[in-house]
């Protein structure tokens, strides 16, 4: 063992019992030509070798994830996100990181943080999540909502409409909901809203459909009906209230280990996502992209 070791004999038998006087216990039996382990040093020696193997894997792990972005990563999205950054985000990781396996999955921002909790996806972008000292969440951008819908059903005016106003209007609401509450705390205002609102929806598509039908308006931002919005079959009005936003956040779980994935992908969301709002390409908005 010396000779393997390159030390002297003296080095090892020191180091044996030392160990030994840690352990308490025997690792050897003391034989006239030589020695033979003992229980206690053949369990030693097991559990040795797979510390030691779990070590040169982490190595190898470390030293791939520096080349190379491989693996699944998981991440939640709305409607409205997916529409402006989802294929940017598809394109980027096929393009950088061939080896990359994404899972987009579409959620509303009232249920995107619980996909998060439950550990169902590695990243989730919401809006207005409630604050949850588990999930580490970044803003990324700030946008305008507005009261949108058909000329004929909230007139062709193009001055502000106030929440009060509205409450008076027939009103869609997304059953997801806690949009309203995400924006004003006012208990009897969000109580009109919620009286107005004839028609609750969980879809995105019949939310638009209803407007496009004069069905009612709603509250929603100037990018969930863009298209609507420029070919005319839609109009949208400023809302007069303050505080007419909503925040935009990346969020991840704190306790959760780093890896390459998660970080590129992140990376990624924080890119895109400014490059959209500099060009543009999402109305009304601002970008923010700081920690909370």
């Amino acid at each position: 063992a010396a000779a393997n070791c390159g030390v002297a004999q003296s080095a090892i038998s020191h180091h044996i019992s030392r160990l030994e006087e840690e352990l308490e216990t025997e690792l050897f039996l003391r034989k006239p030509r030589g020695k033979e382990p003992t229980a206690a040093g053949l369990l030693l020696s097991e559990h040795t070798r797979r510390v030691l193997d779990a070590l040169e894997r982490a190595k190898s792990e470390v030293r791939r994830d520096q080349t190379e972005v491989a693996g699944e990563v998981a991440i939640s999205m709305p409607f409205t996100v997916i529409k402006l950054i989802g294929v940017p985000l598809m394109t980027a990781i096929a393009e950088r990181y061939p080896k990359l396996r994404l899972l987009l999955e579409e959620a509303f921002s009232g249920t995107a943080f619980d996909l998060l909790r439950d550990r169902r996806v590695n990243l989730t972008v919401a809006f207005n999540p409630p604050a949850d000292n588990r999930i580490v969440r970044e803003a990324l951008l700030e946008e305008e909502m507005f009261c949108v819908g058909r000329a004929d059903v909230f007139g062709k005016s193009q001055t502000p409409i106030s929440l009060a106003e509205m409450a008076e209007l027939p009103v869609i609401l997304l059953k997801s909901g806690a949009l309203v509450r995400g924006l004003t705390d006012r208990t009897s205002l969000l109580r009109k809203i919620d009286e107005a609102a004839h028609i609750r929806l969980a879809s995105v598509a019949a939310t638009i459909g209803a407007l496009e039908n004069g069905l009612g308006c709603t509250l929603a931002p100037r990018s969930l009906v863009d298209e609507q919005l420029r070919n005319g079959k839609l109009v949208a009005r400023k809302i007069s209230d303050e505080g007419m936003t909503r925040t935009l956040y990346l969020g991840y779980l704190d306790s959760d280990p780093p890896t390459r994935e998660r970080e590129v992908t992140r990376d990624l969301i924080r890119e895109i996502t400014a490059t959209v709002v500099a060009k543009g390409q999402w109305p009304a908005a601002s970008a923010m992209l700081s920690g909370d």
